[in-house]
């Protein structure tokens, strides 16, 4: 596939979270405003945290601004196909960013308080994949709490068509 190992992960997280989000996309909202104990809110809320948070992550290496009002509250009464775009395209810039980053950078994040930290490029790099992962997977059980298959998206089905 590509040179670095690190970028196929990338590619895989944007193919597996625009995979889910279009098995999703035409489901009605009943199903879209399904919870189950356990996860992070409906399939709705979950997807729009997961767009923003990609977003959030991303600002720490590219600087742009970012709010969290814009992904969460009354955010989230936006039609749900107003997420894809955005996920599309942080997806596509981890894709990119991923080849680029140099061995041992660090980003600065600065906490409500105020406190700065300096933390590595690869704890905001995991912190993607990992919380992608995550929330893929209660979208996943919601979904099939209420008898619907969702799409496999592991990486044996990205890579090879299986």
């Amino acid at each position: 596939m590509s040179a670095l190992p690190i970028t196929d992960i990338f590619r895989h997280n944007h193919w597996a979270n625009l995979r889910l989000f279009d098995a999703c996309i035409a489901l009605d909202d009943a199903v879209l405003d399904r919870t189950t104990i356990g996860t992070y809110g409906t399939i709705r809320q979950i997807f729009w945290h997961l767009a923003g948070a990609e977003a959030w992550y991303l600002r720490f290496f590219t600087g742009a601004p970012f709010s969290w009002d814009d992904w969460e509250g009354d955010a989230v009464q936006q039609p749900l196909s107003a997420v894809r775009s955005s996920m599309d395209a942080s997806g596509q810039a981890f894709v990119e960013l991923a080849a680029s980053i140099p061995a041992g950078m660090d980003l600065e994040e600065v906490l409500e308080d105020g406190t700065r930290k300096i933390r590595p490029a690869n704890h905001f790099l995991t912190q993607a994949i990992n919380h992608a992962t995550e929330h893929r997977q209660e979208i996943k059980t919601i979904l099939t709490q209420q008898g619907i298959v969702p799409p496999e998206l592991d990486s044996w089905t990205f890579f090879f068509g299986e």
